[in-house]
């Protein structure tokens, strides 16, 4: 088959869910292909709460009083936190797999730039990723989508 490296960005919809059975038939078909599932953690928009307070009497200093290595703690913890929720949520549906389909949680203030990124380090093949995620933006085609099309010059498959 001519992709061999596909890359599934994964944000929790039914689209994004329905991009990942379609790059699992994919693997099926080929046994040399290879899928990485990730997720964009927003670095700036984590949330203190979830990462940093062991009850809720505990006080979190906000971000802008933190220093630098405590906020690299707190990113971590989130993202390794997501890292974990992705690998529950579609870890039955990639085990088949076994090292051919990996999962990772990337920070990244943009989910564009983060997806592209990922994509030419890695030098994937093909993204597959759902037309319309959990965002606001409720057009025919997404805004991720459609930021992927534009910036990017991999291939893209998007499900609906």
């Amino acid at each position: 088959m001519l992709y061999k490296k596909i890359l599934v960005p994964f944000d929790g919809s039914d689209h994004a869910m329905k991009a990942v059975d379609a790059a699992c038939e994919i693997l099926r078909d080929d046994i040399d292909a290879q899928m990485r599932i990730i997720t964009i953690v927003p670095a700036p928009a984590v949330s203190l709460i979830d990462v940093t307070r062991d009850s809720w009497n505990d006080l979190v200093p906000p971000v802008a009083l933190m220093d630098m290595n405590d906020y690299v703690k707190v990113i971590s913890q989130r993202v390794e936190s997501e890292r974990e929720k992705l690998a529950e949520t579609v870890g039955g549906l990639i085990a088949e797999f076994g090292d051919r389909a990996q999962i990772d949680a990337i920070p990244n203030l943009s989910a564009i730039e983060g997806i592209t990124e990922y994509a030419e380090k890695n030098e994937v093949d093909l993204i597959i990723m759902g037309r319309r995620g959990l965002g606001a933006f409720r057009g025919a085609l997404g805004s991720v989508s459609y930021g992927i099309l534009r910036a990017t010059d991999v291939p893209v498959l998007t499900i609906k």
